[in-house]
């Protein structure tokens, strides 16, 4: 029984492997195309497209920033193939109840990922840039100097991977704390005592999930905690 499962695993390991692989030789052929999605929100916001364009400072920054895409999405595809593998190995394990809470779960999550990505890149993203574009709009001022913006491939493409890791994992853990506010009828006394547990958590998940800075983190963690004190304190008066 121990050498089925291990062949299981392996079997499905190496399904996983091959569509890593499979994915990132697909991402390649087409590094053009995911760049100008990756671009075009910028793209919108400004009058024509003549009017956008990056600069770059070194001879291999493309080759490295195409190398960053191409990894960067196919690992976001990878997780979601990674956690149908992983549900399929369980499922023999499970009870029927166990089954659908699981199955209610995954899709849950895949879709609230799903709404969420169409959301930041139609309207949350062109939003925040047309904001910070207003910010370094001087207009008709006589008192402030000119400014002229030109923005830098890297820094661009790593603000938009950044932002929606970071506000695509608060959604996610908004919406869940939400349900679990909502199911959970013991009273307040619960979240209280998991509060260590789940500050842990947050900071294990942001380590995991933001680049690896120290600002970046801790903003997350922010969001993160700022979220469940929120949801704590709607506990609380909901059962009182």
């Amino acid at each position: 029984m121990f050498i089925h499962y291990l062949k299981e695993i392996k079997n499905r390991l190496l399904l996983i492997l091959i569509m890593y692989a499979a994915t990132t030789l697909f991402l390649f052929f087409y590094k053009e195309l995911l760049m100008f999605i990756i671009i075009k929100p910028i793209i919108k916001i400004n009058l024509s497209q003549d009017n956008v364009y990056f600069i770059y400072t070194d001879i291999t920054e493309i080759f490295y920033i195409y190398i960053y895409l191409i990894f960067t999405v196919t690992n976001v595809l990878s997780a979601f193939y990674i956690t149908y593998q992983s549900t399929l190995f369980i499922i023999p394990s499970l009870y029927f109840f166990e089954l659908k809470k699981l199955v209610d779960l995954m899709l849950f999550i895949y879709f609230s990922l799903i709404g969420f990505t169409y959301t930041f890149y139609a309207l949350l993203f062109p939003k925040t840039l047309i904001f910070f574009f207003n910010m370094s709009n001087t207009g008709n001022c006589e008192h402030m100097l000119p400014l002229y913006f030109e923005s830098k491939l890297t820094e661009y493409i790593y603000l938009f991977f950044n932002t929606y890791i970071i506000s695509s994992l608060s959604a996610v853990i908004l919406l869940s704390t939400l349900i679990l506010t909502c199911k959970i009828k013991e009273s307040p006394e619960f979240m209280k005592n998991q509060r260590k547990f789940s500050y842990l958590s947050f900071c294990a998940l942001s380590t995991i999930a933001t680049p690896p800075d120290v600002f970046s983190q801790l903003i997350a963690i922010l969001l993160l905690a700022s979220i469940y004190e929120a949801f704590l304190i709607i506990k609380i008066i909901r059962f009182n």
